[in-house]
């Protein structure tokens, strides 16, 4: 605080500098300067399922005597992370690339300060129906014009292969118009190839018939139907038009094939394809020959038939947008006649409504899906995408799935798996589930699900979230030897880029076990801060988890991770997980967790910086200064320069403690290149500089070198040494030396000599009010709110009243503004609210220009220190 005079009144001007503890203060000598950001809370290692998501944060502030914006940039392995410019970096989803060793450059206006390096470890998720199968991955489809491609159709090969069909053109960057056959792991058969197929073809279904597989769609440039026959081995692509043609109308297309017993052939569309005397509208029936079935009866389809099944009686079900000669769903006898028995409602459905997805089990019952809304009679829920009816057409009210309870949910793509389980795909984030009491509650599930025969999701669920894109096709595969896997494709860039497999079965029955302890291994965070606690773990059936704080159970932390989006000091405490299923249980080593509001301990970090270039000539050293005041034993020393010269490997530094003793950064390294820019040194990390390349970013360690100056005292001058060994100049342009110690307890008497060490005799040294008498006392109390010690002035006066109250009172200017502030330790203070924290009992001109205060304390048991700043 200084004290200005202006037409006889004293104005107090309050130095924000002397209230801060010493962890805030860098330290200043001859040409160093003080100004780098300094960092609060460090990023903490972090473990995540590959397709969930997590996210890595630092906490950090200004130095003294700054206040511009701070920026971020994350650093992934040495190297910038794009776009990761906030305090927060955020993986969602995760993905395996993300794995690595990240840490933050914090820059103000006049420096910059490195975070310590904390790991994120990507897994996989464990075998379970539904997790991805990591040993498929498909070759990269897309469109050569940059536009998002789209797998419509997936057809299963006898050796294990698959056919895929779509808009695509490109597939792992090899050109596979509209077809392409991909290996049993995914990977593009170059060996596949097709002839006389149409300019970039859209297929949009695949059927496997003897030989091949009847493909069906439209010809990208002519924008007419398309059908045709597909061999096995590849090679000329066999025109199903044969005797008979598609109308060229632009947009109709093909949707949906069903080879029949007797070597016919079911297509149904948006079409019209003409014979001699006879006309196919969106429904054809092809002979053995190819031929057009003129004895196909026409059925007055006024719109598309989009999806086509077979039920065990022989009889055919077409499903669409057509409101004739049924409502979505009609039912063919065997010799192609509309059943008249088969009634599905006609009310109750969404003015616009297509079923295009069809699946029938081997009950009879049979689950439509597609794009729209469905309230069956008798009162019952509406459907939305997906329903149920009965073998004659009548709406099955025990099968209640219900995804995205918005109406915005499609299901594009049905599969039956054994008598009872459904596979659905589609475009939904959420399915609504029920308990045991009927209760209905939703569960985030995206892209494919698995069914029970009531239409609730079978567990497991899927950690990994699907991108808001569409799965547009389904299909079994099982290679002998092999597990069984669901295909998935679609327009969706996540969990893979347009194709993917998900495990289809359980693995083996095991007991738990944790193949990973959680990480991290310990936890400083923040208040407000997200903490994330993982581990990894095997066993089936899907075990249950249980995490315990200080051994008692948390309530709501069912999951294989413990999430809290907003950390407080009461999540403090030792964490593990219990892992059980039928064959046992397992439990995790613990986790330590601390949170706080603001840094731990008195004296955690210190720094200094050298930004004044300094030239090494060639075959010379020479030594930069840094001056630490903190006084504390280092417990952790990071060093970090910007050094520029021709070669590296002529360039030698080293850190020199004040006591002497030294440390060798590095020696000579190679491989050699130009300069060592950002380079840090940490013997947290795990890169060594000869696994790299230069000019050197990132942190690497010393083999233990900066480890062994631990314990020694921080304070005093510390050199860096750099030996130039080359024929040129080599510039030390700046370095930092970041130093971390051992905590220390706060009082009254280490607040005030390390806050005012080294500053210009200020607040709180000053006589505030005139009085001749020194107020080092009278802006802060403690260590109770009624202990004042021996202040006089100021604050003069705390004392309890017989009925419990605690009253302040204090003098002050009449021209004055003063602001009250308690704090619980001494490092985070908190401005005084009336009405919360006190409340005013009376105020008095005891001079002209002289007042006296009084209010009475509301939380004296909560903040142990109180001050008055005045301004």
């Amino acid at each position: 605080m200084n004290l200005t005079t202006n037409a006889g009144r004293i104005r107090l001007l309050y130095a924000s500098r002397a209230a801060l503890p010493l962890h805030w203060l860098f330290c200043i000598a001859g040409s160093l300067r003080a100004s780098p950001p300094v960092i609060l809370f460090q990023p903490v290692e972090q473990r995540a399922v590959s397709g969930g998501r997590t996210e890595m944060g630092v906490s950090a502030q200004n130095a003294p005597g700054e206040n511009g914006p701070l920026t971020f940039q994350w650093l992934r392995n040495g190297q910038p992370v794009p776009g990761a410019v906030n305090r927060l970096l955020v993986f969602s989803p995760v993905r395996a690339q993300d794995a690595g060793m990240y840490q933050v450059v914090v820059r103000s206006g006049d420096g910059e300060t490195w975070s310590r390096s904390a790991n994120v470890h990507v897994i996989g998720e464990p075998p379970a129906p539904g997790t991805l199968d990591t040993n498929f991955a498909a070759a990269r489809i897309e469109t050569s014009g940059g536009g998002r491609a789209t797998v419509y159709a997936i057809a299963p090969a006898a050796d294990g292969g698959i056919l895929i069909g779509g808009d695509f053109t490109l597939v792992g960057g090899v050109s596979r118009p509209g077809l392409a056959r991909l290996t049993a792991s995914g990977e593009l058969d170059a060996n596949f190839t097709l002839k006389g197929l149409p300019t970039n073809p859209v297929v949009r279904c695949l059927a496997a018939v003897p030989g091949g597989w009847l493909a069906g769609g439209m010809g990208f440039t002519v924008r007419r139907p398309w059908l045709a026959f597909i061999p096995a081995d590849g090679g000329s692509v066999v025109n199903m038009e044969n005797g008979w043609s598609f109308n060229a109308t632009a947009g109709q297309e093909v949707r949906a094939l069903l080879p029949l017993p007797d070597g016919r052939v079911l297509a149904g569309g948006t079409f019209t394809a003409t014979t001699a005397g006879y006309t196919a509208t969106r429904l054809l029936r092809l002979k053995a020959d190819r031929k057009l079935d003129t004895t196909l009866p026409a059925a007055n389809w006024n719109a598309g038939v989009l999806a086509l099944a077979r039920t065990a009686p022989g009889n055919i079900l077409a499903g669409g947008s057509f409101s004739s000669p049924r409502r979505c769903l009609a039912q063919l006898l065997a010799d192609g006649t509309l059943d008249p028995a088969f009634t599905v409602p006609s009310a109750g459905w969404s003015a616009v409504a297509e079923i295009s997805a069809l699946a029938v089990q081997s009950s009879g019952r049979i689950i439509a899906g597609g794009k729209f809304s469905f309230a069956p009679p008798k009162g019952s829920f509406t459907r939305s995408a997906i329903t149920a009816f009965q073998p004659d057409g009548t709406p099955d009210l025990e099968f209640a799935a219900r995804p995205n309870t918005d109406g915005k949910a499609e299901i594009r793509a049905l599969l039956t798996d054994g008598p009872n389980d459904i596979l659905i795909a589609g475009r939904f984030t959420d399915l609504t589930d029920a308990d045991d009491e009927g209760n209905t509650f939703k569960t985030p599930w995206a892209g494919v699900a698995r069914l029970d025969q009531d239409g609730r999701p079978s567990d497991p669920q899927r950690s990994a979230a699907w991108d808001d894109r569409t799965v547009w096709s389904l299909a079994l595969t099982s290679v002998a030897g092999q597990p069984r896997r669901i295909l998935a494709g679609g327009d969706f860039s996540w969990p893979a880029v347009r194709l993917t497999a998900l495990r289809a079965d359980a693995p083996p029955d095991s007991a738990p076990v944790i193949a990973e302890d959680p990480v991290p291994v310990s936890a400083v965070l923040r208040a407000g801060d997200p903490l994330r606690l993982s581990t990894a773990a095997t066993a089936w059936p899907a075990p249950a988890f249980q995490w315990l704080r200080n051994g008692e159970p948390v309530p709501g932390a069912t999951t294989a991770e413990l999430f809290v989006p907003a950390a407080q000091p009461l999540h403090d405490g030792r964490y593990a997980v219990r892992i059980t299923n039928a064959l046992g249980t397992a439990t995790s080593a613990p986790v330590e967790v601390s949170v706080y509001f603001s840094p731990p301990g008195f004296a955690p970090l210190a720094a200094g910086v050298s930004s004044t270039p300094l030239s090494i000539p060639q075959f010379t050293s020479n030594f930069s200064p840094v001056q630490i005041t903190a006084p504390f034993a280092a417990a952790r020393i990071a060093v970090a320069l910007r050094l520029t010269h021709r070669d590296t490997n002529d360039i030698s530094a080293t850190l020199i403690a004040p006591g002497g003793q030294r440390a060798k950064l590095f020696t000579k390294p190679d491989p050699s290149g130009r300069d060592f820019d950002q380079t840090v040194f940490d013997d947290t990390s795990t890169l060594q500089l000869e696994n790299s390349l230069p000019p050197f970013r990132g942190t690497y360690q010393t083999g233990g070198a900066l480890n062994g100056l631990r314990s020694l005292p921080a304070t005093g001058q510390w050199f860096l040494e750099i030996e130039n060994g080359g024929g040129q100049t080599a510039v030390l342009e700046s370095w930092q030396l970041v130093i971390e110690g051992t905590p220390e307890p706060v009082t009254y008497d280490t607040w005030r000599t390390s806050a005012l060490a080294g500053l210009p005799k200020s607040a709180p040294e000053e006589d505030a009010d005139g009085d001749g008498i020194s107020n080092a006392q009278e802006w802060l109390f403690g260590p109770a709110p009624c202990d004042p010690g021996s202040a006089t002035g100021g604050i003069h006066a705390l004392t309890l009243t017989p009925d419990g109250d605690c009253l302040l009172q204090w003098q002050g200017w009449q021209s004055a503004a003063y602001q009250l502030e308690w704090s619980i330790d001494l490092r985070t203070w908190h401005r005084a609210t009336e009405g919360i924290d006190y409340a005013t009992l009376w105020t008095s001109r005891t001079e002209p220009s002289r007042t006296e205060r009084a209010v009475r304390l509301t939380n004296p048991g909560t903040a142990a220190f109180w001050r008055l700043r005045g301004g």
